[in-house]
């Protein structure tokens, strides 16, 4: 509000009090004369010193556009990129104030590797040649179920299609995850209604607090149809009555139907009452990390491959491997990616394995115990594809170039598969793997610029 007249006039909050919006953020960004500026930016950089790149918000699953601003190797800013389909040009203030994440300090900085006990600097070539020699030293003593690969919901998706082939394929075990529990029961039809069709249902049904907390933005959209389209947003507990809530809604043209994907059987009981009374019903389901849609469509989960086809062995969940390492029937553990510290057991399991390559971006639990380590990249400085909650294939590209000369994460990933003797067919590249997945998975097919996945496609 204003406060004042004249040249005394001030911007400022009723009474002092501090805005409590999720999404205070963008009043700066839409401010026309440039008098609210952002504190984690404010002084930083002149708007003509920065570099400006599209990419996509790597807070949560709902995939905001933004603009990456940096300067030099720093990510100065993350601005709002209008995609009427996703965002409609909002971020919430969790992910446009998360870009300092991305510039820490403690980066892997060089390949390193375990020499007589102690790690040492190597050259690139090296460090690929020790970790694929290491890994055919554990497949030849006790075979490929000793051998386990974890990503991480921040790898892109043709990085998680390489994790998923290079395990299944050329190492031949069942055990991978990007994530710590299993994901039993998941199907594209969980996935039916997009982010922008919500607005086109006649009421929308939002199972509990957790979707709007794991997506805030999806708030601002289920606001905008409830306030200016009028259309009915029911928020209900996760454990509602689907019957009953069936009986309210008869009569309804289209209902959409929200849910968490740890409460996704909820949502698929309710469209399945729906159907039984003839009311048309889609499903969104939210799902947690900025690419886990991206994993779970191409298969970096033990039940299933690329394009929700059962696995015919399927390997243990994130959970199951860093038991399995403590245990000690796990022997080998390849960690591409960042994110897994944040489970207690975590750094335990490693200590336990023989043997653990590391592709990561900072230094952690991974790179201390790592027998092998490269440094990877973080999403602000790759180039490749990520898929948002409602199944929305979209381009992240590099806004900052990396501290290092070696090769990316999808680079090292096509080098290990060579040193351990199999050919990729292409160039380990954004765009020549993205054809590959394209071919695995139809739904994928011609999606890339920015489409949501076609899953009535057939192989």
């Amino acid at each position: 509000m204003l406060q004042e007249r004249s040249v005394k006039t001030l911007i400022d909050t009723f009474e002092g009090q501090p805005l409590q919006s999720e999404f205070q953020g963008n009043v700066a960004e839409i401010c026309p004369v440039g008098a609210l500026t952002h504190a984690k930016y404010r002084f930083q950089a002149r708007p003509w010193d920065l570099r400006r790149t599209a990419s996509v918000c790597p807070k949560c699953s709902y995939g905001c556009n933004i603009f990456i601003d940096a300067r030099v190797d720093q990510v100065a800013r993350f601005v709002s990129n209008d995609n009427p389909d996703v965002d409609d040009s909002w971020l919430c203030d969790t992910g446009r104030y998360s870009f300092p994440e991305l510039n820490r300090s403690d980066r892997v900085l060089n390949p390193e590797a375990r020499l007589a006990g102690a790690r040492q600097t190597v050259s690139y070539q090296e460090a690929v040649s020790r970790a694929a020699g290491a890994l055919l030293r554990v497949l030849g003593d006790h075979g490929p179920e000793a051998i386990a690969f974890l990503g991480s919901t921040q790898v892109t998706n043709e990085e998680a299609f390489l994790i998923q082939w290079l395990g299944r394929e050329v190492v031949g075990t069942p055990h991978l995850d990007h994530r710590l529990s299993a994901l039993e029961g998941i199907s594209p039809e969980q996935f039916t209604l997009g982010i922008a069709e919500i607005e086109e249902c006649d009421a929308v049904v939002v199972l509990g607090d957790e979707p709007e907390l794991a997506d805030p933005v999806l708030t601002l959209r289920l606001f905008k149809a409830a306030t200016k389209l009028h259309r009915q947003v029911l928020r209900q507990p996760r454990d509602a009555d689907p019957e009953q809530l069936a009986e309210q809604l008869a009569g309804k043209e289209l209902v959409g139907i929200v849910a968490h994907q740890d409460h996704r059987q909820a949502a698929m009981a309710l469209s399945a009452s729906l159907a039984r009374q003839g009311t048309p019903a889609k499903v969104l389901t939210i799902v947690d990390g900025m690419n886990a849609r991206g994993c779970q469509d191409l298969g970096l989960t033990p039940g299933w491959l690329p394009g929700y086809r059962p696995a015919p062995s399927p390997g243990r969940d994130g959970g199951g491997i860093l038991e399995a390492a403590v245990d000690g029937s796990l022997k080998a553990l390849v960690v591409v990616g960042q994110g897994w510290e944040l489970d207690p057991g975590f750094e335990e399991a490693l200590t336990r394995v023989e043997v653990l390559i590391g592709i990561t971006p900072f230094v952690g639990a991974v790179s201390r115990h790592a027998s092998v380590l490269l440094p990877g990249r973080t999403i602000a400085e790759k180039a490749g594809t990520v898929t948002n909650t409602e199944g929305r294939v979209q381009r992240v590209r590099p806004g900052v170039q990396p501290r290092f000369a070696f090769p990316s994460d999808l680079r090292i990933l096509g080098d290990l598969a060579a040193g351990l003797g199999a050919d990729l067919g292409v160039q380990p590249l954004a765009g020549p793997v993205y054809d590959l997945i394209a071919r695995a998975v139809p739904g994928y097919r011609g999606r890339l610029g920015g489409l949501r996945a076609n899953w009535t496609l057939s192989a």
